[in-house]
């Protein structure tokens, strides 16, 4: 039995720092990409709530791969410098709760109008986790690109919208989800935090 057990423990092996860094970097791309063309979206009261967790874990993920490759430090530092703006601002600033708005399932059910500089600073997130994959590409293997896009294709494809992770598709949201887009964007945007 104990050498059954060591032959399979032999056989697996786990991902290296470089594999797991490379996967959440590609899934902070795919996970950006969905916002932004629009294929997936979050209803407004969830958004407002998870955005401080949504900015540090993206934060988190260049950081660390930064901190592993030292690679294109300007463009990670205008990354940092972007989202320590959110973070400090999320619920309080206009342009904060403009793009709180803009990547809403409200957005889409009051026809939002659209806004260049958010779709460039959300171009610009997805050019940076595009940087930092490459930074690691040396370090990881060339089925791991393929693993992490076929990962992210199915957790896309797969994972049904939650109350926990209300992330739906604009044009086949739940009634459950449609029933909570309620808010108009010039009311929102301008509304003082309460």
């Amino acid at each position: 039995m104990g050498d059954i057990i060591s032959t399979i423990s032999s056989a697996i092996t786990w991902p290296s720092l470089a594999q797991v860094l490379f996967f959440a970097e590609g899934y902070q791309f795919f996970a950006h990409g969905l916002l932004l063309t629009g294929a997936k979206c979050m209803p407004l009261d969830f958004v407002e709530k998870i955005g401080l967790g949504f900015i540090l874990h993206d934060v988190v993920t260049t950081a660390f791969a930064y901190n592993y490759t030292r690679k294109f430090p300007i463009i990670v530092g205008l990354h940092m410098l972007e989202h320590l703006y959110f973070l400090i601002r999320w619920n309080v600033g206009k342009f904060s709760r403009k793009f709180q708005y803009w990547v809403s399932y409200d957005w889409f059910q009051n026809n939002g109008s659209s806004a260049i500089e958010i779709w460039l600073g959300v171009f610009y997130d997805m050019s940076t986790h595009i940087f930092m994959m490459y930074a690691l590409k040396d370090e990881v293997g060339k089925n791991d690109l393929i693993v992490t896009t076929a990962a992210c294709a199915l957790m896309y494809l797969l994972i049904p919208p939650t109350e926990v992770l209300p992330l739906v598709s604009p044009s086949s949201a739940p009634e459950w989800v449609k029933k909570r887009a309620f808010q108009k964007e010039e009311i929102y945007t301008n509304k003082k935090h309460q």
